[in-house]
């Protein structure tokens, strides 16, 4: 089994209004995996944050065939969700790939 290979890699910087929705998204290749007992995982994790548990922030799984992916959503954003967001999908474990995107602010349509 080959590491998984992007088919949606997010942009190197997004964007969020401060008191709105972030929608950010990943997705890769997994291919077909023949063991009974393995998973394709798709993590999502914030720089500096190992997990993120808050109520504000959900995941929605997308998958396609042998294509995962995951929406990461923060309702009501505020300044302490600003930073580098990291989603990693494996599919064996030991095989993975990695991506990030930086969330940066707008508020009152100036950047920040």
């Amino acid at each position: 089994m080959e590491s998984p290979l992007a088919t949606y890699r997010p942009p190197d910087v997004s964007t969020a209004i401060v008191g709105q929705m972030a929608r950010l998204y990943c997705e890769a290749f997994v291919g077909y995996i023949d063991l009974p007992d393995a998973t394709s995982e798709v993590t999502w994790t914030k720089e500096g944050n190992d997990t993120l548990n808050s109520p504000r922030i959900t995941v929605k799984r997308v998958q396609r065939e042998q294509i995962v992916g995951e929406f990461l959503m923060i309702e009501n954003v505020n300044w302490s969700d600003f930073g580098t967001y990291v989603c990693t999908i494996s599919n064996t474990g030991d095989q993975k790939i990695v991506m990030s995107t930086q969330l940066r602010g707008w508020y009152f349509n100036k950047a920040v």
